[in-house]
């Protein structure tokens, strides 16, 4: 599904509404806690700068950042990653819309320096898959 905001009439709130409305017409409720607002740093400021937002009862900022969420705003949940293209925003169920798949499991190197320091490297590679297309809901042309 794809819900494109036209700048004529940007309005934030209703746009993440429309998009919660779009998932919800194929029976998932992304309002039990499990739906997500996904968008990059850029988008997210455009986001917060709106005064539509700004006023918005249902935005709270998060308590404690942790793994990207930074908020929550008409009973969503944001999570900001760099891995979003920008002006575009997805709204998803968490482990419905989603899987990873594996290709490198995760691998970790010790780097010892004496008498000077350790470094420790790790990493891991693997792809998304979109198992559940009706669980995801893509917002474009969100610059303001």
């Amino acid at each position: 599904m794809e819900f494109v905001a036209t700048i004529a009439n940007r309005d934030p709130i209703k746009d993440i509404l429309l998009g919660i409305a779009e998932i919800a017409k194929d029976n998932y409720d992304p309002l039990n806690g499990n739906g997500f607002l996904c968008l990059n740093y850029d988008d997210y400021v455009n986001l917060l700068s709106n005064s539509k937002v700004i006023n918005n009862p249902t935005f709270k900022t998060a308590d404690v950042v942790s793994n990207g969420r930074v908020g929550q705003i008409c009973g969503l949940g944001i999570i900001v990653s760099n891995v979003i293209t920008a002006s575009q925003a997805y709204i998803v169920i968490a482990k419905e819309a989603l899987t990873w798949k594996e290709a490198m499991p995760l691998t970790t190197e010790v780097i010892t320096d004496p008498m000077i320091k350790k470094t420790i490297r790790c990493a891991e590679m693997g792809t998304t898959q979109i198992p559940n297309i009706n669980a995801i809901c893509k917002i474009t042309n969100t610059r303001a």
